[in-house]
């Protein structure tokens, strides 16, 4: 389905974004992972970014490939574990930010795209 069919055609507006997450399985790691595992998660799950949760699976904050690259530019050790990244002050997604930008399985697709919009704009995130 392209973009134009997404948006231009009514019957699509009730894409959820359960829907398109529902694919594949979003990627999670402890705060325990080294940046060599995770780099290894990524990479065996085809995905961009992985979830870091604690041991109440409360969600801490999210390691991107982007996070990947700037910690193997800057010299960083793979052993250097994802919580010594998260508050190493390095990681793209600071933790204030995680609440406005998680969004409900049941969000609609064009909510979703209304909210990057927004915040590609400088517009506050909603919650």
């Amino acid at each position: 389905m392209t973009c134009s069919e997404i948006f231009h055609n009514g019957e699509n507006f009730d894409i959820l974004v359960g829907g398109i997450s529902a694919d594949r399985p979003t990627a999670t790691c402890s705060p325990e992972h080294t940046l060599f595992e995770a780099s290894e998660l990524l990479q065996s799950t085809g995905r961009t970014a992985a979830v870091i949760l604690d041991s109440e699976q409360s969600v801490l904050g999210v390691l991107t490939e982007n996070d990947m690259l700037l910690a193997f530019i800057d010299g960083v050790s793979s052993t250097c574990t994802v919580s010594q990244w998260l508050h190493g002050g390095e990681a793209r997604l600071p933790s204030f930010l995680i609440s406005p930008l998680t969004l409900r399985p049941d969000v609609p697709l064009v909510e979703a795209a209304l909210r990057m919009a927004t915040m590609v704009k400088g517009g506050a995130p909603r919650g």
